[in-house]
């Protein structure tokens, strides 16, 4: 009776049950599927140990390799390398003691994988405050957890993919909510340390620079405030570097800009793979310097609920104007969770548009990405049989090459088609959140929450099942 007792109760109005029910869905999917990333990252966290340890200078970190992989050199920046170090302290323990890597060990590959979990139940926690500041809503706020938890996108980006993208919005949610309380330092702080782990961050960081300082040295320390746990390492290698005679070891690497950055600015942004491109201007830049001005000049003391949507704006401009890794959609599901759950307005419209966008979204990634959705990310995490390159393509993208086939339409025309969808759903869930004075919430719409929002993340839960279609293929004996 009291186990009965404790599942009735309710966060909000969803019982506990409820909340265990479809946790577990996820939960199971996430035990069996990795992408080869996280791997190489938590590697690149263990080398941190060995560079103080065994190195005897942390300066020597980009010049030395993982000593149980053949190649392959840390590329980002040191902060994220240095919360990996923290969380797989453990990992590094074992392997001196076992004397192997632990990639190979599934209870310790589980392990490595849980730090996104951890930072996605913080997320949740961070939209919780803020919901909870913009309606002073306890039922709202719970909501708000719950629809960013069991949407599309996170299921693509911490569950399928186990991107780690989701420590840097950890840390951005915090910066936002430090700024609706107005509490400054902490504001520069949060976002200094989302900066370091992603730079994606800046597109959220300077638009709420720029409605917050009009002064153009404020804007200007502000900004140096922000990226300094990002220089200051950068600063440090590099003069090790210049002491020691030492060398990286990768000619393409540096660090003062990380290889992935680099690789960004020249590949990505100016791509034609961006789902809204053209050759002749970058929209990028086009929309975020309107974005920027705008913020710029605004004198107005804005609703919090427009400040999220112009963080919404921010990363949507981004999102859509580049080409981008499948994983990094959930750098605005936030703030879509948010104004969903800010108020009940036009929220069946909104549940619909984010479950195409986000499907709509997978089935245009599976293009230059198909093994994010195949086979191989259950063999990366069950070892099943040797393999991993051979098995990208065992996925739906052979269900779609076949569909081709089929139709005698060819799969860049179906690709493109899943692409409009894409930026279609993404459009209309911008107009439907918009944040509009005085908005009506009717009797109708408030009994049906409960139920839409069960509905949706049923719905959503079928993206789950995308990998194991490859499984079925392997199983067959087709590739």
């Amino acid at each position: 009776m009291r186990i009965m007792g404790i599942l009735k109760q309710k966060k909000g109005n969803i019982p506990i049950w409820g909340w265990i029910i479809f946790g577990m869905i996820p939960l199971f999917f996430f035990c069996i599927y990795t992408y080869t990333d996280i791997r190489v990252t938590t590697e690149d966290g263990i080398a941190v140990w060995y560079a103080i340890f065994d190195e005897k200078s942390l300066g020597k970190y980009y010049m030395m390799l993982y000593p149980y992989r053949d190649g392959g050199y840390p590329s980002y920046d040191f902060f994220i390398y240095l919360i990996f170090a923290i969380w797989d302290f453990p990992l590094y323990i074992y392997e001196k003691i076992a004397k192997t890597g632990f990639s190979q060990n599934y209870v310790l590959l589980l392990y490595a994988k849980s730090i996104c979990l951890l930072f996605l139940v913080l997320c949740a926690n961070q939209i919780y405050k803020i919901v909870h500041k913009i309606t002073n809503d306890k039922e709202k706020a719970w909501w708000g957890c719950f629809t960013f938890v069991f949407s599309v996108t996170v299921f693509q980006a911490v569950v399928i993919i186990c991107g780690y993208d989701v420590i840097s919005l950890f840390f951005t949610l915090c910066g936002i909510h430090a700024y609706l309380e107005e509490k400054d330092k902490k504001f520069i702080l949060c976002f200094s340390c989302a900066i370091a782990c992603k730079m994606f961050a800046l597109w959220v960081f300077i638009p709420l620079l720029l409605l917050k300082y009009k002064r153009i040295w404020k804007v200007a320390a502000g900004f140096l405030a922000g990226v300094a746990l990002m220089v200051l390492p950068k600063l440090y290698f590099m003069f090790y570097q210049k002491i020691s005679g030492l060398k990286i070891l990768s000619d393409k690497d540096s660090t003062l800009v990380s290889a992935n950055a680099v690789k960004y600015i020249s590949d990505y942004l100016w791509s034609s793979e961006a789902p809204i491109a053209t050759i002749y201007i970058p929209w990028l830049f086009f929309f975020t310097f309107i974005l920027w001005v705008w913020c710029w000049f605004n004198k107005k003391k804005l609703s919090d609920k427009m400040v999220i949507y112009i963080c919404l704006i921010g990363m949507s401009i981004f999102m859509l104007t580049c080409y981008t890794h499948p994983q990094w959609m959930i750098l605005i599901m936030p703030y879509i969770a948010i104004l969903e759950c800010s108020g009940w307005t036009n929220l069946p419209e909104s549940l619909f548009c984010e479950v195409c966008m986000g499907a709509g979204h997978i089935l245009w990634m599976v293009r230059n990405a198909p093994q994010c959705y195949s086979y191989n990310i259950i063999n990366n995490m069950l070892h099943l049989e040797e393999g991993n390159r051979e098995f990208w393509y065992t996925g739906i993208w052979l269900y779609i090459s076949k569909l081709s086939n089929m139709v005698h339409i060819s799969m860049d025309n179906i690709f493109l088609m899943f692409r409009s969808i894409f930026v279609a759903s993404f459009i209309l869930l911008l107009i439907y959140v918009y944040p509009r004075e005085k908005q009506q919430e009717s009797v109708a719409e408030s009994k049906e929450v409960k139920r839409l929002f069960y509905l949706k993340a049923m719905v959503s839960m079928l993206v789950l099942g995308i990998p194991l279609l490859g499984a079925i293929l392997r199983m067959m004996g087709l590739q």
